[in-house]
């Protein structure tokens, strides 16, 4: 991924192919999706449409049905020949005429059941199953408590032809404002179902005003007492019961307080919703990778020169500086092809130039950093040597020997590297000249395995770390003591150098971290460390330097990192093949 300044890169051909699918097939996809929307949108509508259409055409028969009953009950309670029936207990012609061909018995289904005062049937065209004698205790507790009313009652009356009642309606006769019978009419159940029909995507609930259902075409809706559940009484328009989805409607019928339900599942709709979605998912998806091959196709015929040109620009990346491009297009891409081969080649010329300068510059300041010895070294051992001559002359000779030595290495100038052998050699005689200088009040020792003894390490890398532990650690009241051990970390050598003097404040190791880390060269009190952190990344790489850890009060820890390396090889003429 290429990012530029803040934005992330995308090619000239992913635009293309961007452009190809957004004005093409994104319209198309998002016309769709609206028009699928608008769909379901008026399926719903066309569906809230059809049930209220529905509840208004079975409340009408129903209410139709209802007051023809009603309307003949109330008709024949005062007629004059069934009152003398009931009051002669003699049935007659008439009477029979009267009931059996009443228009009731021409247009719906149902039975007449006449009744004297102590609701003894007198007259009846209907046989009654079981031993309930077309008796229904409500009914009558009813009449006998509105005496003026028609009443109607819900209960289940059951019939030797096979026909079963669960609508009733009656009024009591009267005579002189005296009740002297009842006149009873039992619908037969096939009535409503003749007007509820059968739908599977809706059902019809007919209730009375205590939400005993008279009648329905679905028994899901009936409670354990053949009410209408409550779920279905107390919401409004919408319900969701037991995960299916419920759109209701309701309606009272005039004559008889009785409510009409209509239930519609919506689940049709939602079912045929998501088919057609997974559909029409599938459509878009085989679209959406055939537009992709087809955006791509074109995209990269318009796009191979600038391909071709990518492909150049991204060798140079790699650091393939031979690529040449050869673009015949007779437009401005041939132009871009010429200017970049002739750049390639002023390129080639300039990183010859800047290497050899590079070069020169890198070994000029390593030589520099190398021959930084600190006089503070020079002064007090010239010094101490002063005043050893006088007191003992073979300890001045040891110091005068071991101090050139030392010198005779710093400024030897055949190579920047020697084996870690060599480099003890010199430390020692370094640290033996410490020793003398401090006494008893210094001590040190080196761990380091044969096998390392052969390996490279830049010159003089020990002594100015070994120099900065004295000059900041050392502490009169104990014995200093220096540990220097070599090993091996991972794929690389690690020299530790070890002191237990007063160590270095968090917040100052801190800081001195930080100067390192950004080379800053205001280390005026740790030249040194400095010195020897710069020496091994112009050798190998800011991948290599020191690792410090220290306490106060608990001494210091430093850690120089540098690649195993065997022998100078004398092919090498710059530091860069060192590497």
């Amino acid at each position: 991924m290429i990012v530029m300044g803040n934005k992330k890169f995308v090619s000239f051909k992913e635009q293309m192919k961007k452009i190809l699918i957004f004005y093409s097939l994104i319209p198309i996809i998002f016309t769709a999706l609206i028009g699928y929307g608008m769909i379901y949108y008026l399926s719903y509508r066309a569906m809230v449409n059809n049930n209220n259409n529905n509840l208004k055409n079975l409340s009408q028969q129903t209410d139709e049905i209802i007051s023809k009953v009603y309307n003949e009950i109330d008709r024949l309670s005062k007629d004059e020949i069934l009152k003398k029936v009931i009051l002669d207990d003699e049935i007659n012609e008439k009477a029979y005429e009267l009931l059996y061909k009443s228009p009731l018995n021409l247009e719906i289904d149902g039975k007449f059941v006449l009744y004297d005062k102590n609701i003894n049937i007198l007259m009846t065209n209907a046989e009654f199953l079981g031993n309930s004698n077309g008796y229904i205790w409500g009914l009558f507790y009813r009449m006998l408590s509105n005496n003026e009313k028609t009443i109607n009652y819900v209960g289940k009356l059951y019939f030797r032809e096979g026909n079963i009642s669960n609508f009733s309606v009656g009024k009591p006769i009267k005579n002189n404002n005296e009740i002297i019978g009842y006149l009873v009419y039992h619908m037969l159940d096939k009535n409503f179902e003749k007007i509820m029909g059968d739908s599977e995507n809706f059902g019809v609930v007919l209730t009375d005003k205590y939400n005993n259902i008279i009648s329905t075409n679905n028994a899901n809706f009936k409670d354990s007492l053949d009410k209408l559940k409550k779920e279905f009484r107390e919401k409004k328009n919408y319900l969701k019961y037991r995960g299916r989805k419920y759109y209701i409607s309701k309606q009272e019928v005039f004559y008889s307080n009785i409510d009409v339900y209509c239930i519609s599942s919506t689940e049709y709709i939602i079912d045929n919703f998501i088919e057609s979605f997974i559909y029409i998912t599938i459509v878009f998806i085989f679209l959406v990778i055939f537009m992709s091959k087809v955006a791509k196709n074109i995209a990269l015929k318009k796009t191979k020169t600038i391909e071709e040109i990518i492909k150049a620009i991204k060798n140079i990346e790699t650091g393939d500086l031979d690529t040449q491009i050869n673009i015949k297009s007779n437009d401005e891409f041939e132009i871009i092809g010429d200017t970049y081969n002739q750049m390639l080649l002023d390129i080639k010329r300039l990183i010859e130039k800047n290497k050899e300068e590079a070069t020169h510059s890198i070994v000029t300041e390593i030589k520099q950093l190398e021959s930084q010895f600190n006089p503070h070294f020079l002064f007090n051992t010239l010094e101490m040597l002063r005043y050893t001559i006088h007191l003992d002359k073979k300890m001045a000779n040891k110091i005068i020997i071991n101090m050139a030595s030392i010198l005779r290495f710093s400024i030897e100038n055949k190579s920047s590297e020697v084996k870690i052998e060599r480099e003890i050699f010199y430390i020692k005689n370094y640290l033996e000249i410490q020793k003398i200088r401090f006494g008893d009040k210094f001590s040190y020792s080196i761990d380091v395995e044969e096998r390392f003894l052969e390996y490279l390490t830049p010159k003089l890398i020990i002594q100015p770390i070994v120099e900065n532990s004295i000059k900041h650690g050392y502490i009169q009241e104990k014995e200093f003591k220096i540990l220097i051990k070599i090993k091996q970390k991972r794929e690389r050598i690690q020299i530790g150098i070890f002191d237990n003097g007063k160590g270095i404040e968090k917040q100052e190791l801190k800081l001195l971290k930080e100067k390192l880390l950004k080379r800053n060269l205001s280390l005026k009190e740790h030249i040194g460390m400095y010195n020897v952190q710069r020496r091994i990344e112009l050798l190998y790489g800011k991948e290599y330097g020191l690792n410090i850890r220290s306490s106060s009060n608990r001494g210091t820890y430093i850690g120089i990192e540098i690649p195993f390396k065997l022998e100078w090889r004398q092919d090498d003429k710059s530091i860069d093949s060192r590497r």
